[in-house]
């Protein structure tokens, strides 16, 4: 029987660790870091076989990503509760600004016939309240519930796009409308966490006390310096 490649992952979970407590302050503990990561290894054990069976050679490097996340994740946890602000602080979009803008998301007549500068980025068609930031935080929603499993992409576009209530879903699924309602949750979560994290000086309990607008362009880049190994 195939199992995981534990001689291959321990190492690897060691190291995201370690990078990451490097990023916190000393109370995020690394070896609690690598008990996490490896608590999430098991819960996940059969995902992650399906994964090593496709490719075993590119495995590490489609794992340690993910372990990265699991890595911050928690350790941004860790620092709220010690630091007294609210988990949902450390994302770069709350779950209500999500919600508001979701629907316009999927109204691609308002806002996506836009016409493409050297630069790349997105202009709109010059409607007032549709230009700017706006624009380009649509274009970041937009581009990770396309990255969501096809269960969650499915759930929002049935909610937002086609106005499903939680019972219209809850019959597609073959669940309860409570599930439903923890499915949509889940979703608007999965959202969340795919749009990343604040930087750490634009928390609540920063020195400055400012916060700063970045281009979606800018936070990419924070974001995937942050997941590098």
């Amino acid at each position: 029987m195939i199992d995981l490649n534990y001689n291959q992952l321990a190492p690897l979970a060691r190291q995201v660790a370690r990078s990451v407590s490097e990023s916190f302050p000393s109370y995020v503990d690394r070896d609690d870091l690598e008990q996490t990561i490896h608590i999430w290894l098991l819960e996940k054990k059969h995902w992650l076989l399906n994964l090593q069976a496709e490719d075993e050679t590119a495995f590490a490097a489609k794992v340690a990503p993910l372990m990265r996340k699991v890595a911050y994740s928690h350790a941004n946890g860790e620092k709220a509760m010690v630091e007294g602000y609210a988990p949902e602080d450390v994302y770069r979009y709350s779950i209500e600004k999500i919600q508001t803008m979701i629907e316009d998301v999927f109204d691609y007549e308002d806002w996506q016939s836009f016409s493409m500068k050297s630069d790349g980025m997105p202009r709109s068609r010059g409607q007032a309240n549709e230009t700017g930031d706006r624009i380009a935080e649509l274009v970041d929603i937009k581009a990770a519930i396309e990255r969501l499993k096809e269960e969650s992409y499915n759930l929002l576009v049935w909610r937002y796009k086609y106005n499903y209530s939680m019972a219209d879903i809850g019959e597609e699924f073959e669940i309860t409308e409570n599930a439903a309602v923890k499915r949509h949750r889940a979703a608007l979560r999965g959202v969340q966490k795919e749009l990343g994290y604040r930087d750490p000086e634009n928390l609540p309990n920063a020195a400055t006390g400012r916060r700063t607008v970045r281009s979606n362009a800018a936070a990419r880049a924070a974001l995937s310096s942050n997941y590098e190994i």
